[in-house]
């Protein structure tokens, strides 16, 4: 009888020490996983920071490229404006701008349709160089079609007031369509008196 308790005790025993250390086996690994995803969180944490700083050199960059693009346009709408306005060319006759002057078309070798073969034009001054075709005489350039603007003379006169057209920016087209601006004709340039009183605000803000 003495063998068989203590068989049993020792049965009972090995099943208490086999829970004991499932039990802790369990909190081990429980343990692990806990310390494994509070690293895990660390680091992702970190990850998340280096982003957010990334993104604000992103956005300040970004701003820095939009305030260049910015300078740069308004520098090539005050080099149009010197062009359009400051350039005013003296004179009445002018070199034929659609065949460079020479009184015939290099293609065709047949006489020039818009200075008949001369070579020059005449223009009433004051002329200023056409901001639709940029002086070439053709738009667009290279297509051998005379400038409607100009009629492929190369310059256009203008009255003696006159300020960067408020609608092109001095561009000589349309800024929505790319065709002539029907505010300036196309010349980059409108009176002074035709500019809107918000426009010549809205200059001097600038």
């Amino acid at each position: 009888m003495g063998n068989a308790i203590g068989s049993r005790v020792g049965h009972i025993w090995s099943a208490v020490c086999s829970g004991l250390s499932s039990k802790l086996a369990q909190k081990g690994v429980a343990h692990g996983n806990l310390h494994r995803l509070t690293k895990e969180k660390d680091r992702l944490e970190k990850a998340q920071v280096r982003l957010e700083q990334k993104q604000r050199r992103v956005l300040k960059r970004m701003t820095e490229v939009e305030q260049a693009i910015e300078d740069i346009i308004e520098s090539q709408e005050e080099t149009q404006w010197e062009h359009s306005t400051s350039g005013v060319l003296d004179g009445e006759r002018f070199p034929c701008a659609f065949c460079k002057g020479k009184g015939t078309l290099e293609m065709t070798m047949s006489r020039c349709p818009v200075c008949r073969g001369q070579g020059d034009v005449k223009a009433i001054p004051p002329v200023i160089r056409c901001a639709h075709c940029q002086g070439q005489g053709e738009f667009p350039v290279g297509s051998n079609f005379a400038c409607t603007i100009c009629g492929g003379k190369g310059v256009v006169s203008v009255s003696q007031s006159v300020e960067i057209c408020w609608h092109c920016r001095g561009t000589g087209a349309g800024p929505e369509n790319g065709i002539p601006c029907m505010v300036c004709s196309g010349k980059g340039v409108v009176t002074a008196a035709s500019v809107p009183k918000s426009e010549n605000k809205a200059d001097e803000s600038r």
